[in-house]
């Protein structure tokens, strides 16, 4: 699976003072195959999850199709390079 993400201060491609991250994970190998769906925005409305959640302001990570990953759930999983407060 493959998502982008803004993010503050990085200059991956740049475009003023953010930055448009850019990174793939293989489910089945990262994470488990069957974990992927549950890391959508869909997911977390569904369960309530997104109720008063800090980063719900703030840049989620899109996936080609235009469909977002939940931010909290994706970095939990994954464990990306990038930080949540580097988030835009």
């Amino acid at each position: 699976m493959q998502y982008e993400i803004l993010l503050k201060g990085k200059k991956y491609d740049c475009d003023g003072e953010w930055g448009r991250f850019r990174e793939s994970f293989l489910p089945g190998m990262k994470i488990k195959e069957r974990l992927e769906p549950m890391l959508t925005v869909d997911f977390a409305e569904q369960f309530k999850l997104c109720d008063g959640c800090s980063m719900d302001t703030h840049c989620h990570p899109m996936k080609p199709d235009g469909s977002k990953y939940c931010t909290i759930l994706l970095y939990d999983a994954v464990k990306p390079k990038w930080k949540l407060k580097d988030v835009v």
